[in-house]
């Protein structure tokens, strides 16, 4: 649970003379109300809020860095180093703008920033070299890495860490300004500060949610790879940690749950203490320490009591303790083979530094020893190997745990030590606990266990894969299996068979998916509930496909995995699947369409009239569906570049999607003919009931082309949309007036026509206008929100603030004039 007293002060003086866009937007300084001092005096902080989010966001991650800094209000916290000073930190309100769906509202924030991160560094005159941090929250994190392409910016940036951020695509492809948003962050990841060295570029870290976010695909929040040019010596700190990975945490984290979730806040909040007073180049590290699960500022060796009793020497290498006593004890481990090391597990202890955040009552230092001359022995101290905290869950309940999460002093400390190059000498393990019965202990000496499987990538499709896994007692063990696909659209379902004692061991077997070096899952391998369904992010729609699954197994020894089977989770797969391929469906939709007019102006002469979209459709699909699929089916085998055809580069497993979403898109493309049949039918009803009381008239009130009345009604549309409304505005104005000029043209065709001219002139004249409408219906779904953002600007800002959106009249004066211009003659046959 998260407590805070929040206070919100407004910068008044932050105005128009700094930005315009003051009267748009503002700056406000968090204050925890009893606990910070009124005036700013600390390191600033800068947080910019995501789509819809608010200024108010910032109040948890203020709050719990108020709260570490000191124990009390206005009493400094001991476990604070004394260079470190309070945070001010600073939020950007938007009002909650749309910025996702529009590339100017992401310019126009931008701009703003920039103006605040120099407005809040002349509020600090006295200190020198100031530099703010930047967190960015969602479309926020995407702002902020703009914000620095300006080298005067950079300068003043000592770091960006972004919460759920979409840093590799953007979340909807609507104008051209979004790409230029996404290129500009990319060229500061990586084109910039690799290109332009004279100035430092500010270490970025990205933290992603993982799947529990249901806003965004994560493959999207991972910071894009450095070009292959670059030189890898020397590019800057850019890191991705998903939560699901991160000690402590060991869950995904969902999309606004990211700014409170408080295992990940508390985290978010130190680092940026620390950050603040740290060198340029310790920087990254500072962010490994509390993000990357390394040692760090507290990892380096202590000095434990001497042990008053004899060491005690494990002939057969295996120790288990399953209650530790108080005092210091010092255990040998003999090295009887090359190759061997030594693992350790360790509850409510710390190993190298790394140790949970809390009650941690036991300390362990490792020395590898050897017989120099007899009787001395020469050992050394053991400073590296890996050191990862896993989680401990119980055999019951959920995990991973829902509501608030694990508890900071849950935990199991797992070290291994580099394998050894003799087979002489042994381990002296020195551990030391405060407390009676606080901390279990389990080590062994034993060779490195790992286990490749080849099974062939279509397996687990059509059946399941079953692998034996041979007996050992190895305390960590790791299963590859190479072949299999590993992408963000396919979940994998893993079922276990264990053996020995799993009725109560100190650690039941968990298992850890590595999917990627940023990404890592545990999951219960004893569930009374469900089988854990391993995923990934690594891979995915127009990111490349990759391949392998990396499995680790941890045991405490008396419980063990036998068996796995492996299959593939449909019903996760395929919701994957459709929540990553929409705007593939959405693109096929638009090319069935431009098929069907294409056709219909095709056939048409002055012996056949302009086809309906309803006969259109059903020509296009009789002649051109079975070649269209069997092509895009032959397509879809080949290695074709990431940004073409769903972006699945040739691997033949998802070569089915492509036709499948083609399908689709023409079934949905019926469907919509469909639709706009019933409203022309409906506005054909209303328009015979205002003609019944006189206030319709039969005749086609559209201009002839390029009369006085024509030129000045689209100079008039033309100015408004160049001064003050956006494009998309005339646009949807111009499809309902279409929309209803087409319903009169049904109620003239239900009636008995003069002449057999003058009906296949109305046909005609019908068909053209019902394409035109259903492709305008079709690029709705591109115009609309923009729409939403224009009349959400207005109501927030007001019309003193110009809408910064997409005001080019040649976007819509072309349909425009489509809508009012006479159809035209048919061509000669």
């Amino acid at each position: 649970m998260s407590w805070m007293s929040p206070s919100y002060v407004v910068q008044g003086d932050f105005d128009t003379s700094w930005t315009p866009l003051a009267r748009r937007y503002s700056l406000l300084l968090y204050r925890e109300v009893g606990w910070d001092s009124e005036q700013p005096s600390g390191r600033p902080v800068l947080f910019i809020p995501g789509n819809a989010g608010s200024s108010h966001q910032v109040r948890s991650i203020a709050s719990s860095a108020a709260r570490q800094i000191y124990s009390t209000p206005h009493v400094r916290s001991t476990d604070i180093p004394a260079n470190v000073e309070p945070l001010d930190l600073y939020a950007v309100e938007f009002n909650e703008d749309l910025s996702a769906l529009h590339g100017p509202t992401l310019q126009t924030q931008t701009a703003y920033v920039q103006a605040a991160l120099k407005y809040i560094v002349s509020k600090y005159p006295n200190k020198r070299d100031l530099q703010v941090t930047i967190l960015g929250h969602s479309m926020g994190g995407i702002v902020a890495l703009n914000a620095l392409i300006s080298p005067d910016h950079r300068k003043i940036v000592c770091a960006v860490i972004t919460m759920s951020s979409p840093h590799s695509l953007p979340p909807a492809r609507l104008d051209r300004q979004i790409e230029q948003v996404f290129d500009n962050s990319i060229n500061v990841l990586w084109k910039i500060p690799i290109n332009n060295t004279t100035i430092e570029s500010p270490p970025v870290l990205a933290l992603c949610g993982g799947a529990t976010d249901n806003m965004l695909p994560m493959e999207s929040c991972v910071l894009p790879p450095p070009p292959i040019e670059a030189n890898l010596s020397n590019v800057p700190y850019r890191r991705t940690i998903f939560t699901s990975g991160l000690d402590g945490t060991w869950t995904g984290v969902g999309h606004r749950e990211m700014v409170w979730c408080h295992q990940v806040r508390w985290r978010v909040a130190r680092a940026s203490l620390e950050l603040a007073a740290a060198e340029p180049n310790t920087r990254g590290s500072i962010l490994d320490r509390w993000f990357a699960g390394s040692g760090g500022p507290n990892s380096s060796r202590p000095m434990l009591p001497t042990s008053p009793s004899p060491p005690v020497h494990i002939s057969d290498g295996y120790l288990s303790r399953s209650s530790l006593p108080t005092g210091t004890s010092v255990f040998h481990f003999p090295i009887k083979s090359l190759g061997s090391r030594l693992v350790i597990l360790l509850s409510s202890g710390r190993i190298l530094g790394v140790a949970p955040e809390k009650d941690v009552v036991t300390d362990i230092v490792v020395d590898l020893c050897h017989a120099k001359d007899a009787p001395h022995v020469a050992c050394t101290p053991i400073n590296s190997g890996s050191a990862r905290l896993i989680p401990n869950p119980s055999l019951k309940g959920l995990f991973p745990v829902p509501g608030e999460g694990v508890d900071e002093s849950e935990g199991v400390v797992v070290w291994e030590s580099e394998t050894t190059t003799t087979n002489e000498g042994y381990f002296s393990v020195t551990v030391s606990s405060k407390k009676n019965a606080g901390s279990w202990l389990v080590a062994r000496v034993e060779q490195p266990s790992s286990l490749e499987i080849f099974t062939g990538k279509l397996a687990p499709f059509f059946g399941s894969i079953d692998m034996e896994l041979p007996y050992t007692n190895s305390l960590i063990r790791r299963i590859l299996v190479p072949d299999l696909i590993s992408s963000a659209m396919i979940a994998y379902k893993v079922v276990f068979n264990h053996e020995g004692d799993c009725t109560n061991p100190l650690l039941a077997p968990i298992l850890l998916h590595r999917s990627s070096e940023i990404e890592s899952h545990f999951h219960r391998t004893l569930s009374s509930t469900r089988s854990p369904i391993v995923h990934t992010h690594n891979s995915g729609p127009f990111l490349g496909v990759k391949y392998g699954l990396d499995l680790t197994v941890y045991t405490s020894g008396e419980c063990y995995v036998k068996a796995i089977r492996i299959h593939v989770d449909w019903n996760t797969s395929l919701g994957r699947i459709a929540s990553r391929l929409w705007a593939g469906v959405f693109a096929w939709a638009i090319a069935t369409v431009a098929a069907m007019n294409a056709l219909a102006w095709y056939e048409w002469n002055d012996n056949k009239q302009f086809i309906a979209p309803l006969e259109s459709f059903e020509q296009v699909t009789k002649r051109l569906a079975v070649p269209a699929l069997v092509s895009v089916a032959v397509l879809s085998t080949l290695p074709l570049p990431r940004s073409l055809l769903l972006g699945i580069g040739g691997e033949p497993v998802f070569s089915v999607l492509a036709p499948f979403c083609l399908m689709l898109a023409a079934m949905v493309v019926g469907c919509s003919c469909y639709t706009l049949s019933v409203l022309q039918w409906i506005c054909s009803g209303l328009y015979n009931m205002l003609r019944t009381v006189g206030l319709a008239t039969d005749l086609d009130n559209r201009r002839p082309p390029f009369t006085r009345s024509f030129v000045a009604f689209h100079l008039f549309v033309g100015a408004l949309v160049i001064v003050f409304i956006p494009y998309q505005v005339a646009y949807l104005v111009a499809f309902i007036l279409h929309l209803w000029e087409c319903s009169i043209s049904r109620v003239h065709l239900a009636r008995q026509s003069p002449t057999k001219t003058a009906r296949f002139h109305l046909l005609s004249s019908y068909g053209q206008g019902s394409h035109l409408l259903l492709t305008m219906f079709w690029m709705l779904p591109l115009v609309a929100p923009v729409l939403i953002v224009w009349a959400r600007t207005l109501v927030t800002a007001g019309l003193t603030t110009p809408f910064d959106g997409d005001h080019n009249i040649l976007k819509v004066m072309f349909v425009v004039m489509s809508v009012e211009l006479r159809p035209l003659e048919a061509p000669s046959k």
